[in-house]
């Protein structure tokens, strides 16, 4: 069976090569100890930049509701196969998507 972590490690044959793979666990590690690990079932989150949403897939699996957004819209489409609500947003417009209880990146 696979740990809840396991979303967020990378192959080396991915597209990134998992060189972003010690930073997404340090990350993670960081907001779970400043909220908690059990804070996050039935919040809302918003992941912007999400590339292929592992911080977000990982906290859908702790009971949040994710928003994944990315500019790259093939980026979008494959963190929509994880049944996250996910669009292109460009960052350097304006934009009002909704409120959320935490805004990652």
């Amino acid at each position: 069976m696979a740990s809840l972590i396991d979303c967020l490690i990378e192959p080396p044959g991915s597209t990134s090569g998992g060189y972003l793979n010690e930073w997404r666990l340090k990350r993670v590690a960081f907001i779970n100890n400043l909220l908690g690990f059990n804070w996050f079932k039935g919040k809302t989150i918003l992941e912007l930049g999400c590339a292929h949403g592992n911080i977000g897939r990982y906290y859908q699996q702790l009971g949040a509701q994710v928003t994944c957004t990315d500019a790259r819209e093939e980026f979008v489409d494959y963190v929509k196969k994880f049944g996250i609500n996910s669009f292109v947003l460009n960052q350097e417009n304006y934009w009002d998507i909704g409120q959320f209880d935490l805004v990652i990146h």
